[in-house]
């Protein structure tokens, strides 16, 4: 699996957030694990008056639900203070955007999330040459067309 992701109304480009793909054999890899996509529905529910003056009807409208995506990646870093550096890069650089498209590849299949959030992002207390990141993001679009 490889997780990309854009800054809305940034580059046009893709950055790369997680790849578990060992490109190089001498180096380590990305390892993302707890990946789990979920949609939350927000239906729109209202006790409406019968027609006959009777009592009510329930009116249920399905309205766009909220898409939660969330995943914890684990990197190996060539040192305890590049790890550490590495976390705070990564949080510096995550946190001036608003909005992101995520994109996500598994095998030749690619879905993206298109204008979320990034709601959390929780690393694991710092104590060796690897860091464990657990993210989540928020969005309403969840689809295989590339956002525009």
């Amino acid at each position: 699996m490889k997780i990309e992701y854009r800054i809305v109304g940034g580059s046009a480009d893709y950055g790369v957030l997680a790849d578990d793909a060992l490109v190089d054999p001498a180096s380590t890899q990305d390892r993302i694990s707890e990946y789990l996509p979920s949609l939350h529905a927000s239906p729109q529910v209202e006790a409406l008056p019968v027609s006959s003056g009777e009592g009510f009807e329930s009116f249920i409208y399905g309205r766009a639900g909220q898409i939660a995506v969330a995943f914890a990646v684990a990197r190996q870093h060539g040192t305890a203070d590049g790890a550490l550096q590495f976390i705070n890069d990564q949080l510096a650089a995550l946190a001036v955007a608003g909005q992101f498209h995520l994109k996500f590849t598994v095998g030749a299949k690619t879905t993206y999330l298109a204008f979320c959030a990034l709601t959390t992002f929780h690393p694991d207390p710092h104590s060796d040459q690897s860091s464990f990141i657990r993210y989540a993001f928020t969005g309403s679009t969840y689809s295989t067309n590339e956002p525009a």
